[in-house]
């Protein structure tokens, strides 16, 4: 038979033949839904305290309560079960805390394989029909009875664990245990990008732009009046400006602003207030603050740059610093 299906009702019609079912095709249809690894997999993310494992007292290690899938086999511990770790004589040991499967047993059961000292932790053991183990905890003890603790668990990976709790959110995997945490949606208009040092490889950040703005050919000194104009092609806001000079001098820059609609902008569309872009007997200059401007703007809106007064500059650039903005 290349093709079956379960589980139906009956025990002749198509593939109902099948039954009566066996734990057996319980166990390999969980394996297949949940387990892709079944040499790792799985704990179960956000039940109880999946199975975490904690150091409360020397030579005690404590497994919390969680619930698992063993091979197919779905487990649960619903109270702390305590290990007593043994201080080695002459080299630090490593043992390992798992869920061993035993078939003659029928049962799945937190255990505890102890190592050998100056050795590497013991191997699992995975037999089929007879016992197979999943990692949990690697327990390494020195000879003065210090224990560190190393997490072995692999989460299972079932859509129905991952639980975003805002519009916006997304699963992400944190690495190779199998666990997928949930990264909270950024703000409007942030863009994602990569970054090793978060958990969960990303993080979202503003989606910055800077805007230049050239004034002057370099041969003639900059004489006063219109200059240029710019459509912007995206929402933004603006937070600072630099201005830099190809010599000391002075300038002053205004800003106006309006609708395609409104095309022109003209002085009464201003909107740098009283902190217009100015270089006073400097090569350079900026501002942070931007006080009193009115910082955001729309996609298609013009800028028009106005040197209201200048002197011995010849050539100018007037760099907006800013961050893309959601306006609608």
């Amino acid at each position: 038979m290349t093709e079956k299906s379960y589980f139906w009702g009956g025990t002749t019609v198509g593939d109902a033949s099948e039954a009566p079912y066996q734990h057996t095709a319980f166990q390999q249809f969980i394996r297949k839904m949940f387990c892709f690894d079944r040499s790792k997999a799985g704990v179960i993310r956000a039940y109880e305290n999946e199975l975490n494992c904690t150091n409360p007292s020397a030579n005690t290690v404590v497994i919390s309560t969680g619930a698992a899938v063993v091979d197919g086999v779905f487990y649960e511990n619903t109270d702390n079960v305590s290990f007593t770790i043994n201080t080695p004589v002459s080299s630090s040991r490593s043992d390992i805390i798992v869920l061993r499967k035993v078939w003659a047993d029928q049962t799945v059961r937190l255990t505890k394989v102890t190592g050998s000292e100056g050795s590497v932790a013991p191997s699992l053991t995975q037999t089929d029909n007879d016992t197979w183990d999943i990692p949990l905890w690697t327990i390494t003890i020195t000879t003065g009875g210090s224990i560190t603790l190393t997490d072995n668990r692999y989460f299972l990976t079932a859509l129905s664990q991952i639980v975003p709790t805002a519009k916006g959110d997304i699963a992400v995997s944190s690495g190779s245990s199998g666990r997928f945490d949930i990264l909270a949606a950024g703000n409007d208009a942030q863009k994602l990008i990569a970054d090793s040092s978060q958990s969960v490889g990303l993080r979202y950040i503003d989606d910055d732009f800077s805007i230049p703005v050239i004034i002057g050919d370099g041969v003639l000194t900059i004489s006063s009046g219109f200059k240029i104009w710019i459509q912007m092609p995206f929402d933004g806001e603006f937070e600072s400006y630099y201005i830099a000079a190809d010599t000391t001098g002075s300038i002053v820059i205004d800003i106006w602003k309006d609708t395609h609609a409104n095309f022109p902008p003209t002085v009464a569309d201003s909107i740098t207030a009283s902190a217009k872009p100015t270089l006073s007997s400097a090569r350079t200059s900026y501002d942070t603050t931007l006080s009193g401007w009115t910082k955001t703007f729309n996609k298609g809106d013009w800028l028009l740059f106005n040197v209201d007064s200048a002197s011995t500059v010849k050539l100018v650039t007037l760099s907006l610093l800013g961050r893309k903005i959601a306006t609608s």
